[in-house]
Formats: structure tokens, C-alpha cells, sequence
């Protein structure tokens, strides 16, 4: 029975100085756990998340944006870093290109121009702060979108793909044309990647029907992307194109996660799962539980991609083995897995949320001796909420009211007195909006290039009688005919309070944060079940383990660095270093270190500004050399798989839309003229009469 006492945070915030004065455990625990929090603390942290004005986009058209770059924990704007980078990467994982963006009076902001000619298909966009690399590429922004092709239209193609036999692929490219050109016995060159390793290199000869057959081996257990690049080997014809082997869904992943992180013995367990393809997201799966015997326990089924929880009762006297064999739904692809071993020994912890309370349970496997001191521990994004010393089993059960908790991810921890982890839980404590965004233009319709004025407020619901609310806000404007946004699609709230700080994957996360459903509070709390904590570590963070040193600067200014040698190739001490943009009025003189090393920082110039940079000996001479640093940005990892139909059902009315307005607004319409055999003799000078094209008088 839960017990009818609860904890407000305001009490629980003055019990971690003085909870020893409450229960019989005399341990300064609680202040050394607030201390290293403290510690941590003042280590800065960054987030990012940027604002598109569109869900997808053609060539020749600009992706505008605006970043919001905020402290990790407070989710208040950064004061730290002043330069965020956007990448836009294809799917070949290279990075098409890149942005450094300056901060300014209205934040960062800017605008990333799509060339004419860029390939279609689908593009990750990430984002990040120098100083972000510290966490890693997993907490940078990412977003995938789809970017069409409206413009070059002359030359068209699609690949089917058809397996022969188990380890062996075939594809058939298909080439046509807007005005049905035949392109039988082109020439085309191309390529077979693996990931980066280049299977084949080869050329061959379009048939009478257009197509273009491979065949190549394949591992389809492999998680490697496989790829296939083709060009036209023929004057004529100025074509290429990548195209990508879609992940196999011969096989899939499932994870059974037991509440509380052990599968405890002796009680009423309950245990979550997830279960994910090789292409990396989620699918629907049904099965059934088996103990060693045979015995069927319960059935189960998912929910919400891929997720779901069974419960089952444990009791051995001798603990049992279980097992899973899962299907997925609509399919004849199945699975068997192991249930994580029963435990003997250990505690755990239950997370219930409802009616404003959150409700803990902490549960043992029934073992007689019990860890001398236990502590229950909260934080939300690194700020520590309590510490509370269980001094028996009469404290096990409880509650916290989530009116004094701010909206997010609640990492909750059973530890002893060591700090070691004895079971943790992810709850999230999703608040109902407290401001609403108005708009209203200044009429009912508009003529074509009208100026629209519109007037725009953010009124608070929470405090009625101070309606106003300040911050910082950016604006997309589109229109409404072929632009249909995904309200299920990355937000800002969905970014900074949910996957920014969670592992893996998450699809559709603008969907968990909707209020006052229930199936959705329900799938919210499956989430918090199967995806772990990503930031840091908490026991080692108690343990006085700070995270990994500041290997990336915050940057405040621009740099370059380099070094100086002797013919020797040894490092030149106090070697004067001259750097100048004349471009630019800049000029900046420094001395290299004791190794010969250099940082010339705190400029600001502008993009694409040359510099001319120049060494000189103590005396004046140029006899060493220089040697510049080369930017090394992060590699491309943890990148969000795509989802099979990227492209948007009003995805073919936007680029007929774009189409037209590139034409209108000064752009070229590409066309791919044949090739033309132009006979004639050439006229001399006195056979070309001065009254040639002249009409009659």
C-alpha cells in the first residue's frame, strides 16, 4: 500500500542538507552527492536545435533556418558558445556543405543555398557547438529531409532491386526521358560500394528497353550501406545519379528490458521491449513467453513502434530460465530471444505516474541481508533534485508531487553508500503548455504581391493577469497548398526535453508529447523504459568522475593554428608569426611556444576572407617553415535511418510550384540537347552581302 505521506520538492531540496536529522543513518552521503552535482555543474553544457522553414525542399530553392542554442541544463539561450556549424550530408555520408554561422543581435540564423543541379533524394541535417563535441556526434541535432529535383527533369531513372539467391543482388536502373528519348546503347560507367569500400568499378551498355542490369554479392546480414553510382560515359549526355540498396528486413532486434534494470525474483516483475529492423527502425511484433520447461507464461504483443510490456510473476524456489519467441506482425519473420537471467539477490525499482503524483516502489528479491545504506536519488538534466536515505522497508514506498518539477526526463536511481547503481528509471513529466502563440493578419484575403502585416503575441496560460511573455522567437512563412508539415516531426520541445538526452533513435517524437491522452502518456512511458540515459554517468559522477576532459575550445572568436620548424623538422621557439587580411583591415602578430606551435584567435572576419600568413626567425629570417593546422570536424556516425516514404504526398504539386517560380524569379530550366552533326562550307567575306537579312523596301 502506498504510503499516504509525499514529498514535495521543496522538501525534498531542504532534506538533502539536513536528512540526517530525520532517520537514523548518520552518513554525510547526501551533502557529497550534492557537492559533485554542484562540481558537475559548473561544467557548461550545450544544446541545439534548429528551426526549418519547411519540412522538404527543391533545388535551386534556399533552406532557411534559425538555431537556438541553449545551456544543457537550464534550456535558457547559451551564453557560452557564439558560432554554431550546419551540415547538410547525403546519404553516402559525406558532407555536401558545411556552415559556420556568428551569432548576432537576433541570434543565429541563416541560409543554405541548394544548387540547381543538386541530386535528388533524401539529406541529414546536423547541427552542433564546437564545444558539443565534448558529449559527442549523439547529442548533436539531426534531422532528415527530403530534397527534390524540379529543374533537370531531361533524365530520369529508377532502380528495382531483386534477390537471386541468398547472398546475390540484382538490379535493373531504368533511364527515360520527359520527351521519350531512347537511351539504348549509352555507354554508363559505375560503381558498388559496401559502406566505403568499393566492391566493383565497371562500365556497360543500356539495353533496347532502357534499363541497365547488375548483379553483385551481398551479405544481407550486414548493417553496411550498399550503393550503386552511375554516370553517363557519352558526350551527349551530362547525367549521374547514387542510388541505395534498402536495408533487408530478413531479420530484426528485439530487446527485453526488465523495469528497474535487473529481473528480480520473487514477486510481480514487469518487463518492457523494443524490436527494431536492419534498417534501423521500429517494427509491430506479437509473441509469447516459455519458461525452460516449455510452459507458455503470457503473450504479448507491441503497442507503439515496436514497444509494448508484459508482466509476469516470479516465485522460483530454484530461479528459472526464460525465453520469447516473437513474430512480427503480418509476417512470417520470427524470433527467439532470452529473458535477462532471474536474480536472487538484488533491489529494484518501480516508477508510477498519475493524478500529479509520481509514485516510487522499491523492491527486493527477497534475500535476507540488504546493502547497509540505500539512497534514492533524482535529477533532471544534471540538476540534482533530492537525495533521500532509506532507512528501512518502511520508507520503500512514496510519492513526489510533479507540480514542483519542470517539463522532462526525471532520472530517478536506487544507489547504496558507495553510489554504485542498484536499479534506475526514466519517468518524464510532461506539463501542459504555458503560453500560446497568436496570430492575425491585418485583413481576411489578399491581391498577388500584397504586403501582408501580420500582428503576432505570446500570451500566457498559466498567469492570466500577465498575459505577456518575452524570449526570442523566429518565423516561418509558406504556403498552405503544397507545404504540409508533420505534426509528429522533431520540435523544439520534443528535441530539447526528450531525445536530446536519451539513447538511440526515436520516431515521431513530437507524438509523445501531446496531453491528456492516455495511449500516448502510456507509449511516453514505454520510451522512458527502453531507452536509457545518455549524458553521463551517474555513479561515476558521484564517485568524483567527472566527464572526459575539454578536448574541443568553446569558441568565442575565430582561430587558426599551426607550427613552425627548422630544416631539422624541429619546432622553432619565439618564431614571429604575422597574420593579415588585407581585405579585411585585419593584422595580428604572435610567438610561437617552446615547440614551435601557434594560435592566432579572437578574430571575427567575415566567410571565404584569405589571410596571408607569414614566419620569421628570431632574426628576422624566413629559413623555417610553416606549417598550418588542418580543420578537423567530426566524423559522421550515429546518423537517423530514413523512413521508407520520405517523400511527402504533396511532394509532386511542390516541385511543379517550384518549378515555375525558379523559372519566374531569373533561373534556367536545364535541357540536355542530342547530339547534332552541323554540315556547311564556310563563306568568304566578299560572298556575305552587307543587305543580307534586310526586308524589301
Amino acid at each position: 500500500m502506498i504510503r499516504n505521506s509525499f514529498l514535495a520538492l521543496a522538501l525534498v531540496l531542504m532534506s538533502i542538507a539536513g536528512i540526517s536529522a530525520q532517520t537514523a543513518d548518520s552518513s554525510d552521503f547526501p551533502s557529497r552527492v550534492t557537492r559533485q552535482f554542484q562540481r558537475f555543474n559548473r561544467i557548461p553544457t550545450e544544446k541545439v536545435y534548429l528551426h526549418l522553414d519547411k519540412p522538404y525542399y527543391s533545388a535551386g530553392e534556399s533552406i532557411f533556418y534559425s538555431a537556438y542554442l541553449t545551456d544543457g541544463n537550464s534550456l535558457q539561450l547559451s551564453p557560452y558558445s557564439q558560432f554554431v556549424y550546419v551540415e547538410l550530408i547525403n546519404k553516402s555520408d559525406s558532407v555536401c556543405y558545411r556552415y559556420k554561422i556568428r551569432e548576432d543581435s537576433l541570434g543565429f540564423y541563416g541560409n543554405l543555398a541548394l544548387p540547381s543541379d543538386i541530386p535528388a533524394g533524401d539529406y541529414h541535417l546536423r547541427a552542433y557547438s564546437w564545444w558539443m563535441q565534448n558529449v559527442g556526434p549523439d547529442c548533436f541535432f539531426q534531422r532528415n529531409i527530403h530534397i527534390g529535383n524540379a529543374i533537370d527533369k531531361s533524365i530520369q531513372s529508377t532502380v528495382r532491386y531483386e534477390q537471386d539467391g541468398e547472398k546475390r543482388m540484382m538490379a535493373s536502373v531504368h533511364f527515360a526521358s520527359d520527351n521519350k528519348t531512347s537511351f539504348a546503347n549509352r555507354r554508363i560507367d559505375y560503381q558498388i560500394y559496401k559502406g566505403s569500400k568499393l566492391l566493383r568499378s565497371w562500365n556497360s551498355t543500356i539495353d533496347e528497353g532502357g534499363n541497365l542490369r547488375l548483379g553483385f554479392d551481398f551479405d544481407p546480414s550486414s548493417k553496411e550501406q550498399y550503393r550503386i553510382q552511375v554516370a553517363f560515359n557519352d558526350r551527349t549526355y551530362n547525367y549521374q545519379n547514387v542510388y541505395y540498396l534498402p536495408k533487408s528486413n530478413g531479420a530484426f532486434d528485439i530487446q527485453l528490458l526488465p523495469e528497474g534494470g535487473n529481473l528480480l525474483n520473487n514477486g510481480f516483475r514487469r518487463v518492457a521491449f523494443k524490436a527494431i529492423g536492419q534498417d534501423g527502425l521500429s517494427v509491430e511484433v506479437e509473441g509469447t513467453l516459455f519458461n525452460q520447461k516449455g510452459d507458455s507464461i503470457t503473450s504479448f504483443e507491441s503497442v507503439h513502434k515496436g514497444m509494448g510490456m508484459f508482466s509476469l510473476a516470479l516465485s522460483d524456489t530454484v530461479p528459472m530460465t526464460y525465453y520469447a519467441k516473437v513474430r512480427v506482425k503480418g509476417s512470417s519473420l520470427s524470433s527467439t530471444v532470452n529473458l535477462p537471467a532471474v536474480q536472487s539477490e538484488g533491489l529494484g525499482l518501480k516508477m508510477t505516474q498519475y493524478g500529479g503524483k509520481l509514485y516510487y516502489n522499491i523492491f527486493s528479491a527477497g534475500q535476507k541481508r540488504l546493502p547497509e545504506k540505500i539512497y534514492l536519488l533524482a535529477h533532471q538534466r544534471g540538476q540534482l533534485l533530492f537525495v533521500l536515505p532509506i532507512a528501512d522497508s518502511s520508507h520503500w514506498e512514496g510519492c513526489i508531487r510533479t507540480d514542483s518539477l519542470l517539463s522532462g526526463i526525471v532520472h530517478c536511481m536506487l544507489v547504496d553508500g558507495q553510489g554504485n547503481a542498484l536499479s534506475e528509471r526514466l519517468v518524464f513529466v510532461n506539463h501542459p503548455a504555458e503560453s500560446q502563440v497568436l496570430v492575425k493578419a491585418e485583413k481576411e484575403s489578399y491581391g498577388p504581391r500584397q504586403l501582408v502585416n501580420l500582428n503576432l503575441s505570446l500570451n500566457s496560460l498559466k498567469n492570466l493577469q500577465d498575459s505577456l511573455v518575452s524570449g526570442k522567437f523566429s518565423v516561418g512563412i509558406t504556403e498552405d497548398q503544397t507545404v504540409r508539415f508533420d505534426s509528429l516531426a522533431t520540435t523544439i520541445a520534443s528535441e530539447l526535453l526528450l531525445t536530446s538526452d536519451l539513447k538511440g533513435y526515436i520516431e515521431e517524437p513530437a507524438y509523445y508529447l501531446s496531453n491528456g491522452d492516455t495511449p500516448r502518456e502510456y507509449a511516453l512511458d514505454l520510451l522512458m523504459l527502453t531507452h536509457g540515459w545518455t549524458r553521463f554517468s551517474v555513479p561515476d559522477l558521484i564517485q568524483g568522475k567527472l566527464p572526459p576532459g575539454s578536448n574541443y575550445y568553446m569558441e568565442k572568436g575565430q582561430t587558426f593554428s599551426g607550427k613552425v620548424t627548422n630544416q631539422l623538422n624541429r619546432g622553432v621557439r619565439d618564431a614571429k608569426i604575422i597574420a593579415m587580411a588585407p581585405k579585411q583591415n585585419l593584422s595580428r602578430v604572435f610567438k610561437t611556444d617552446e615547440k614551435g606551435n601557434f594560435v592566432v584567435e579572437g578574430l571575427s572576419f567575415p566567410d571565404s576572407t584569405q589571410f596571408v600568413v607569414q614566419a620569421l626567425n628570431k632574426h628576422g629570417h624566413k629559413t623555417i617553415d610553416l606549417q598550418m593546422d588542418e580543420e578537423k570536424f567530426p566524423a559522421i556516425s550515429a546518423l537517423y535511418p530514413f523512413l521508407p516514404n520520405t517523400i511527402h504526398k504533396n511532394m509532386d504539386d511542390y516541385m511543379d510550384v517550384m518549378e515555375k517560380k525558379f523559372e519566374y524569379e531569373g533561373g534556367e530550366k536545364v535541357y540536355h540537347l542530342r547530339e547534332v552533326t552541323v554540315i556547311g562550307s564556310t563563306k568568304t567575306k566578299d560572298e556575305v552581302s552587307i543587305y543580307a537579312g534586310m526586308g524589301s523596301l
